[in-house]
């Protein structure tokens, strides 16, 4: 048999207090990782409608929840959205464009939120169907143009899957 020094067996010890070191390191580690997809995973998505069509806004709110569990908040108007993003910081902000009469646009309202929030998505979904109308969108910050005709709700949700990802 093998007789150690104390110098040997010192060293010994150290290795083995080590290796269990590491070994709890990286359980500790895979967990937190675990935790992050989890997260992200089970994440609800924080949605603001802003339609002047309280009807085509209850629909959509009632199929975002039923079918996503996605908490969603319903304005109608440019101001209430405004306040709105500014107090709850949604994920994904849904706007049409004309906003009623006597208001500013949705051109308008995507310029004035997106420094108040910039990691929200933003999506405008409208009757407008003229090119200029998607570039001009595009170019005050919007992150996709939906037109209501061409889209079923059920393709609205599978595109917001798609961009908040």
């Amino acid at each position: 048999y093998t007789v150690l020094t104390s110098s040997a067996a010192s060293d010994v010890y150290k290795r083995q207090t080590l290796e269990t070191t590491l070994c709890e390191l990286q359980k500790v580690l895979l967990l937190k990782l675990n935790y992050k997809n989890m997260d992200k995973q089970n994440k609800k998505i924080v949605i603001l409608l802003n339609d002047s069509d309280p009807l085509m806004a209850r629909v959509c709110k009632n199929k975002f929840q039923k079918e996503k569990g996605w908490d969603c908040v319903i304005t109608l108007d440019y101001d209430t959205a405004v306040e709105e993003i500014r107090s709850s910081k949604p994920d994904v902000l849904l706007t049409e464009i004309l906003l009623g009469s006597n208001q500013k646009d949705g051109f308008s309202l995507i310029e004035e939120v997106k420094p108040l929030n910039k990691d929200m998505k933003i999506i405008v979904f409208s009757d407008l169907s003229q090119e200029s109308d998607k570039e001009k969108a595009s170019a005050v910050g919007a992150d996709e143009y939906f037109e209501k005709s061409q889209m079923t709700i059920k393709e609205v949700i599978e595109n917001i899957e798609k961009i908040v990802g």
